[in-house]
């Protein structure tokens, strides 16, 4: 043997894969590794037996092997690759990967192979296979829209549902135009590559061309066959809850109106009825405390405790009848209605009122916007002066064109939110204002820690309306006016 057929020899018998050499039918060469591939003893000589129906240990799979090598022998191809079930000696069935080539050898055509034991790779992608057409089955079962988004927002799968609901072809146009009918990506959208891995994004849309409503949920996958970062898209009708939420914020609105009417009413009732008759009853007292000699009499003296008693009653019914019907609103305005109120709090209770606003001058909000307003900014420094302790509250209103943006900050004690939510005592303020802010289609947001104070946060959607007379068919608005630090 030579040196060069030993280094031959040596790295044949060296590699990982079985090596074989088959001329006119009949095997003139194989390694070790194809003897214990096929499971062959690996003592007993191969050399010049017919290739498959002697060494060859699967009569059923033989025909692979048999039609590949004709291609390559007749000159169809110079190297071909594939893969098949076969069987070992002792009739364990495995899968191998083979890649031949034609090469001559002793003045004719030889093929060469290389024979690879794929059985574990095989399985894995069996099971893989059974994993995506039994995902294929569950996304196509769902009522959802689900479908993969890779590169280019080209659509690389979609179930059933999406299928059905498609605005163009799937196939050929981006997912924005074939799913939801538009011509540029979602506002809202995150292009494959952008979603953070193992995180979800959730955001809402409404289908242009059936007014449907839905929930989508964006994450970021792997698909086999795209190239590139993917996402998942699972797209929800909400059309239904979206009617609940809108009938039930009808409703609310409903009982609100019919409860600032009924204030309304209580404080004519107060003001009109009871406040007059209090207000008779102090000057009979007057009138009484004087034919009584004034002070200089016990039954005067008397007289004279009754009607500051009367009088304090008075101021107290004023109150309560101011506090039931925001007048000031009506009369000054939001912004200076607020401001009244403000001033009248803290002289009541010896706490500072810091009432500050920007973007209000020449705004007019709708009087229920200004109305939810008021009784949010009403329900959150009651709760200041009730339960926080503050010796300062700032209220800051900001608007910026299309949002409104409220805050009511103290430094009081603070508060645990979650555990508060949950007592009576504080849960039905926050709930009543977190309604009015649902019923203006705004966010509501209360931060807060023992001993660190709070923030009410409201950011609500409005539009500007001009003002008109109160009998003029429309809707009426309510002036606003900036108001400066100490103003």
């Amino acid at each position: 043997m030579t040196e060069r057929d030993a280094l031959f020899r040596a790295v044949a018998d060296g590699l990982p894969d079985g090596l074989y050499v088959v001329r006119d039918g009949r095997l003139l060469f194989a390694n070790p590794r194809f003897s214990q591939v096929f499971g062959l003893d690996p003592g007993r000589c191969l050399a010049g037996r017919d290739f498959l129906g002697e060494v060859y240990p699967d009569p059923s799979s033989a025909h692979f092997f048999r039609e590949n090598h004709d291609r390559l022998l007749s000159g169809v191809s110079e190297e071909v690759a594939w893969g098949q079930p076969s069987r070992r000696r002792g009739g364990d069935p495995f899968w191998i990967e083979v890649r031949a080539r034609r090469v001559a050898m002793g003045g004719g055509a030889a093929v060469m192979g290389v024979l690879h034991d794929a059985t574990e790779c095989k399985r894995i992608s069996d099971v893989m296979a059974a994993s995506q057409r039994t995902l294929s089955l569950l996304f196509d079962a769902m009522e959802d829209r689900v479908y993969v988004v890779g590169p280019g927002y080209r659509i690389a799968f979609a179930n059933r549902r999406m299928q059905e609901d498609a605005r163009a072809d799937l196939a050929a146009s981006p997912c924005y135009r074939a799913c939801w009918g538009r011509t540029r990506p979602c506002p809202d959208c995150h292009p494959p590559g952008t979603l953070t891995p193992g995180g979800a994004f959730h955001w809402e849309c409404r289908d242009r061309r059936s007014g449907a409503w839905f929930s989508v949920a964006e994450l970021p996958v792997r698909m086999p066959g795209v190239e590139g970062p993917a996402k998942l898209v699972v797209a929800r009708d909400i059309s239904a809850r979206k009617a609940m939420e809108e009938r039930a914020r009808a409703l609310s609105r409903r009982l609100l109106t019919l409860q600032e009417a009924e204030r309304r009413r209580l404080s004519r009732e107060l003001h009109d009825d009871l406040g007059q008759r209090l207000n008779a009853v102090k000057i009979g007292l007057d009138m009484l405390h004087e034919d009584l000699g004034g002070a200089a009499s016990p039954l005067g003296e008397q007289a004279a405790r009754l009607r500051e008693d009367v009088e304090g009653s008075i101021r107290a019914v004023r109150e309560l009848s101011s506090g039931l019907r925001p007048a000031a609103v009506e009369r000054l305005g939001l912004v200076e209605g607020l401001a009244e109120y403000c001033g009248k709090l803290s002289e009541r209770h010896g706490l500072r009122v810091d009432f500050q606003t920007a973007g209000m001058a020449g705004v007019r909000v709708d009087e229920e916007t200004a109305i939810n307003l008021f009784r949010i900014v009403q329900e959150a420094l009651h709760n200041v002066v009730k339960h926080a302790g503050a010796r300062r509250v700032s209220v800051r209103m900001v608007a910026t064109h299309p949002v409104l943006r409220l805050q009511v900050k103290d430094d009081g004690r603070g508060f645990d939110v979650a555990a508060a939510s949950r007592e009576a005592r504080f849960g039905l303020g926050l709930a009543g204002m977190a309604e009015r802010v649902d019923l203006l289609r705004g966010s509501f947001r209360v931060v807060s820690r023992p001993g660190g104070g709070t923030l009410v946060s409201v950011e609500v959607p409005f539009q500007p309306v001009r003002a008109v007379r109160r009998n003029g068919g429309e809707r009426r608005g309510i002036q606003a006016a900036d108001r400066p630090p100490g103003g």
